[in-house]
């Protein structure tokens, strides 16, 4: 697996989501590509930051804010 190829599958392997070939596959490009590790440790510390926000409640009115601004953007609807 090469570099570029790998970084498609950092987030599913990051969460657990890849299937056990794939897995394996990653997890030796990792052990011998520095680049790629250091970019998994940056994914890692972010992952960790954004699971500890906490969620945040739209308006009531988000809805039909959003569809004015669209309606004056495209001019019709």
């Amino acid at each position: 697996m090469d570099c570029k190829r790998l970084e498609r599958y950092l987030s599913r392997y990051l969460e657990g989501e890849l299937e056990r070939e794939q897995k394996d596959k990653v997890e030796e490009h990792l052990a011998c590509c520095p680049s790629c590790a250091g970019k998994l440790k940056k994914l890692e510390a972010i992952t960790a930051i954004l699971r500890r926000l906490k969620p945040v409640q739209p308006r009531g009115d988000l809805a039909a804010l959003l569809s004015e601004k669209v309606q004056r953007e495209i001019g019709y609807w």
